[in-house]
């Protein structure tokens, strides 16, 4: 016979208190966070008891005739992002206006909207590489973009 004893089910995925406290704190450790010490405390205490307790979805209203049980509790925030869904469903759905997809391969920046501005720009936004883009001088700005009608 095997001198392992094999595993039945998977084991918990549930923390301690203890472990659930230190992980939660652990997002807190900058020093700007220890004149708050103890409002964390008592914030780590109420999120002990949401997820002790399993509240996953603690705000709820009735589902509605839309579902097959109108009176089963759903979560607002599920209910909510359903509602955007079926929204944007229904805004690409709508062939009335046309759809246009800008794409835009520069390299990722650290700078914010390094990329819209390469867009309008008409160059790239590669980082540390000092050169303009292949097309136009850098800062130029493409025909196209220049002489859009005032009424468009």
């Amino acid at each position: 016979m095997s001198r392992f004893t094999p595993r039945k089910g998977m084991p918990s995925p549930r923390l301690d208190e203890a472990e659930f406290r230190k992980r939660f704190l652990a997002q807190f450790r900058d020093p700007g966070f220890n004149s708050l010490a103890q409002e964390l405390d008592k914030i780590a205490a109420a999120a002990w008891d949401a997820y002790s307790q399993s509240r996953k979805a603690p705000r709820t209203r009735k589902a509605g005739s839309q579902f097959a049980d109108p009176d089963y509790d759903l979560s607002v925030d599920w209910l909510a992002a359903r509602a955007a869904i079926i929204d944007a469903h229904r805004r690409h759905a709508d062939r009335s206006k046309p759809a246009v997809l800008p794409i835009n391969c520069s390299a990722r920046s650290e700078r914010p909207m390094a990329s819209a501005i390469s867009l309008w720009l008409g160059h790239s936004s590669r980082r540390n590489t000092g050169r303009p883009s292949r097309s136009r001088p850098r800062g130029s700005v493409s025909k196209s973009m220049s002489t859009v009608p005032a009424s468009a």
